[in-house]
């Protein structure tokens, strides 16, 4: 003979959280007009979370500096809540944010002084992290130089080479987010590439 179940006894499972839930499935979009709807910036916290390591590494990749870079992240962020009322979906939230994220950086490198400028030059892509792989003294010299020679190409340029080739990034979402057209963004390419040739033949030339 079975046994009654006691439902006074049974444990209910633990209620779900539908809105945690609701968030991580909402689109880019769906954040933004929420918050629209109700002022709050914790309903743009999912967003934050969603775009602050890419907004990061496209923030160093441009200013090279990991000081910089913070200062520029949290820059872009903090204009990204003042101005997510006025988003009205004429691009991707994200290619938004992303251009954010370069014109914040273009006016940081503008307000630099010459001395942060020489540390800036001076600086390492293995300042970013203690997990980055030990490279050999060849690796190291390698990398430095490209950091280098990339320090050396206008805003623009480097801009490009890094929404293009390291972003990768089609042409067209980089020249939206540049604030530029396709065919610029192609030219701006070619002449870093150009340009960055020629400054790495200079130094490894024998």
């Amino acid at each position: 003979m079975l046994k009654s179940l006691d439902y006074h006894n049974v444990v209910p499972p633990p209620e779900l959280p539908t809105r945690q839930y609701r968030l991580l499935a909402a689109t880019d979009e769906q954040l933004i007009a929420k918050f629209q709807a109700s002022g709050q910036p914790a309903d743009l916290d999912e967003l934050v979370a969603r775009h602050l390591e890419r907004v990061r590494n496209l923030a160093y990749r441009v200013v090279l500096c990991n000081a910089t870079a913070d200062d520029v992240t949290q820059d872009v962020f903090i204009k990204v809540i003042r101005s997510a009322h006025t988003y009205r979906g004429q691009a991707s939230v994200a290619t938004w944010i992303y251009r954010i994220t370069l014109n914040s950086a273009k006016e940081y490198l503008r307000k630099k002084t010459q001395a942060e400028k020489h540390l800036q030059r001076n600086s390492t892509p293995s300042e970013v992290g203690s997990d980055q792989p030990v490279y050999s003294a060849m690796q190291k010299e390698m990398v430095g130089e490209i950091h280098q020679a990339l320090s050396k190409l206008s805003v623009k340029l480097r801009s490009a080479i890094v929404l293009t080739s390291m972003e990768h990034l089609p042409p067209k979402e980089a020249a939206a987010i540049a604030g530029c057209s396709t065919a610029t963004m192609h030219w701006r390419v070619h002449q870093a590439r150009k340009q960055l040739k020629q400054l790495l033949n200079q130094h490894f030339k024998p």
